[in-house]
């Protein structure tokens, strides 16, 4: 609980800076530290999706909720579902939907079976992969609308009022506190750098790891073992 304290006091602390100056020697580091304080969010999302912080379902619910929706702009519903199928089949190269992605390739028959951009980003994604870390954010806000316009839910339309108004206090305090340009200028900051910060996290556990299919016969715990480094 204290940890999640910290990150709301230092999240804020952060927006209350772009409202101080605009200058731009403070804004781009405020805004790579901003990044930096999203991806700690995201962690507080995991453990609260996992319901790994508090005993009641509703207080880890509601804390991945707010975090999710409000802070990040990031559907709740929709992550939750993906990552319990990621730790259903754990580098499964067809169900396990971190590794089924149309952005990088990781098996030999997954990047022969494409064509056109898909294929070349396959092609030289040794080389591509660190700089396409920087569009991560911008493709689980993208994926998390899709998820909300295609499945129907109780929480839903409590989802996508959530985003909306994150979408509208996010955009609207920067234009209002930094101007159009500058406010372009931490958006593309804060999104690359997350994006970056994420998935520098989480890809290593995972990635160049054994992957399973469907003959597998790994149990449940030795699926979550051997497919990861922790």
């Amino acid at each position: 609980m204290g940890l999640t304290i910290v990150n709301s006091v230092l999240f804020g602390s952060c927006l209350v800076v772009f409202f101080v100056t605009r200058n731009p020697w403070v804004v781009v580091p405020n805004a790579v530290a901003l990044a930096v304080i999203s991806g700690q969010l995201g962690f507080q999302l995991h453990d609260a999706g996992h319901h790994q912080m508090f005993r009641a379902r509703w207080k880890n619910t509601a804390v991945g909720f707010v975090t999710a929706n409000l802070l990040l702009g990031m559907s709740y519903g929709w992550w939750v579902q993906k990552h319990n199928r990621h730790h259903a089949n754990p580098n499964h190269v067809v169900r396990d939907p971190d590794i089924h992605n149309p952005a990088i390739a990781y098996t030999w028959e997954q990047a022969l079976g494409r064509s056109g951009l898909r294929r070349l980003l396959a092609r030289y994604q040794a080389f591509l992969f660190f700089p396409l870390l920087g569009f991560l954010a911008w493709s689980m806000h993208m994926a998390g609308a899709a998820f909300l316009a295609r499945r129907r839910s109780r929480s839903r339309s409590l989802e996508v009022v959530a985003l909306l108004a994150h979408a509208a206090a996010y955009v609207g305090v920067l234009v209002f506190a930094l101007g159009l340009w500058k406010a372009l200028l931490v958006i593309a900051i804060h999104k690359a750098v997350g994006g970056f910060y994420l998935a520098s996290v989480f890809a290593p556990n995972h990635k160049g790891m054994p992957q399973t299919g469907d003959e597998s016969k790994l149990d449940f715990l030795r699926s979550q073992v051997v497919t990861s480094r922790c």
